[in-house]
């Protein structure tokens, strides 16, 4: 019991590890180039290449390994693996076609700016302004 939550734990400070380089190299970016987009030297480079290793890392020992051990308690270890793989390439491969929810079908982009107008210029008429050119401007501001 005592192992398992030493493991967990590890992994947790893994987790946070990889979060907080993630954010220093952003933050980082952001104060020397002036946008996230724009590397500034090589340094980046390496600690994404150190930090990826870290996830795959991550990712075998909190994935791969505990469905392998649960597969081998049903099947031999061959079989196991076989499915595992199988699994693993089709939700890689599945994910692309599977559509959830679309951006767009979030928001009606009429609606809210209409909503916003009534919550900001309703209750005051001291600020009031031409609706239709504040839910024109409001309605442009979504992407088409």
């Amino acid at each position: 019991m005592i192992l398992v939550s030493v493991k967990i734990r590890n992994q947790h400070v893994g987790i946070i590890t990889i979060i907080f380089f993630l954010f220093c190299i952003a933050i980082n970016r952001i104060l020397l180039t002036g946008d996230f987009n724009q590397p500034f030297g090589n340094i980046d480079l390496m600690i994404g290449s150190i930090l990826a290793l870290l996830a795959l890392i991550l990712i075998y020992r909190l994935f791969i390994v505990p469905s392998f051990n649960y597969l081998s308690i049903y099947y031999n270890k061959v079989t196991s693996l076989i499915v595992l793989l199988l699994s693993i390439i089709i939700s890689y491969y599945s994910s692309s076609y599977i559509r959830i929810i679309d951006e767009k079908e979030i928001i009606n982009p009429k609606e809210y700016c209409e909503l916003s107008y009534i919550l900001k210029f309703s209750p005051s008429h001291i600020n009031e302004i031409n609706k239709s050119l504040y839910l024109n401007k409001c309605i442009n501001l979504f992407p088409q």
